[in-house]
């Protein structure tokens, strides 16, 4: 039903748009409106990033033990995947490029809602060798465990495998599974719930094992779920609306129902409602009350931050406010991408391969990186918005 509004002393008609933004964006942006479209149908995975980057090498690396007995725990663990599927899973893979940065790397932990994906499905496997190229780091991607029928609410267990996982980095090469000459310099990183998974890590180490804050030189969150209270407004305000073809197309669930469902998903994660705003495993609270300890540490001795968020995204609220709520404690950089959907820079347009914003969301990740490794006073804070360029010929 159409609707008049009174503007400027003139009557006009608003029509509903039954589309005509998804076209005109097709004009204008037709990359990603291409990814959104397959998004929407179900065919999303056709746009994951595909194929390897070139001069990377790909390893599969098994459980290890530390070398002399030094800790009885076990890195990058074996573990029983869903009777479904009928496999173990475990252990990591390592995407080394030609010519790296000695005695540095980068801990990838992959998203997908804490129970899909592995370092082989989902773009993961393109993104990482990607990632190592551009780079030059080495880039070590666990196949870590998932929440499956029967293992539910293992979220400790994951983060305390994941935190064995990183101190066993710090100090043994994966080329080579021998002790490290020296520490190494690590950054974490993860998309999604592996960006919660990400944060939980720095505050997990900041809690238990201190010692190695020093060894961690930077931590990327890119699309990051980390507030699993899911009581952000733009659970709403960002879902996305059929009429006009806007919001995050990777939430297509209608608005009421997002913060629901979104919420089960977490609690099943988490294993009990009391949790959701537990600052180490729902990390977004480290910027609250309940992470106050928790920062005393950080204040100390914090590596970096880089956060990737959509502008039209629905998790954008809780990135803006911590952000927001921490900038004179911590080092935060925060890009925002106009329009853009969750993870989009995971996604690449087959005509056109990275969209304009995944080419700039790339330049800065990789300037973020160097700068991180260089010294963390290098690091410009704050939240950094990034629009297309446009001029006076463009016509709609």
């Amino acid at each position: 039903m159409s609707r008049q509004i009174l503007r400027e002393g003139c009557l006009q008609r608003i029509e509903p748009s039954h589309g005509i933004t998804h076209e005109v964006r097709k004009q204008r942006q037709p990359s990603p409106a291409r990814i959104m479209e397959s998004i929407l149908t179900g065919h999303g995975e056709e746009h994951y990033l595909q194929g390897a980057a070139d001069g990377v090498t790909v390893e599969k690396l098994g459980q290890q033990q530390f070398p002399g007995a030094e800790l009885e725990s076990v890195a990058f663990a074996e573990w029983q995947a869903s009777a479904q599927e009928g496999q173990i899973r475990g252990g990591a893979y390592v995407y080394t490029p030609a010519s790296n940065r000695p005695n540095t790397c980068v801990l990838y932990i992959h998203g997908g809602s804490f129970k899909n994906f592995s370092p082989l499905t989902g773009g993961y496997e393109s993104f990482c060798s990607r990632l190592a190229a551009r780079s030059g780091l080495q880039v070590v991607c666990p196949d870590h465990i998932l929440v499956q029928p029967g293992r539910s609410g293992n979220a400790a267990d994951i983060m305390n495998q994941l935190s064995v996982d990183l101190e066993w980095l710090v100090k043994c090469d994966p080329s080579t599974q021998c002790l490290r000459d020296s520490t190494a310099e690590v950054i974490i990183m993860g998309d999604s719930s592996g960006g919660c998974q990400t944060l939980s890590l720095l505050n997990l180490i900041a809690r238990d094992k201190p010692q190695l804050l020093p060894a961690l030189r930077g931590v990327v969150m890119v699309s990051p779920w980390f507030d699993l209270s899911c009581r952000s407004t733009t659970y709403i305000s960002n879902a996305y609306g059929s009429g006009g073809h806007t919001g995050d197309i990777c939430w297509p669930r209608p608005a009421h129902l997002h913060p629901s469902m979104s919420r089960e998903c977490a609690v099943d994660y988490l294993g009990s409602d009391a949790l959701v705003d537990d600052p180490v495993l729902s990390p977004y609270w480290l910027c609250r009350e309940q992470g106050t300890d928790l920062l005393q540490v950080l204040r100390k001795q914090c590596p970096p931050i880089w956060i990737l968020m959509g502008g039209s995204e629905v998790l954008l609220g809780e990135a803006m406010d911590f952000t927001m709520r921490l900038r004179d404690a911590l080092k935060v950089q925060l890009w925002v991408h106009e329009g853009m959907f969750h993870d989009f820079i995971l996604y690449e347009s087959k005509d056109s391969k990275d969209t304009q914003s995944s080419k700039a969301a790339w330049v800065n990740l990789l300037d973020f990186l160097g700068k991180a490794l260089n010294g963390p006073d290098e690091v410009q804070t704050g939240i950094h918005y990034w629009i297309e360029e446009w001029d006076g010929s463009v016509n709609y």
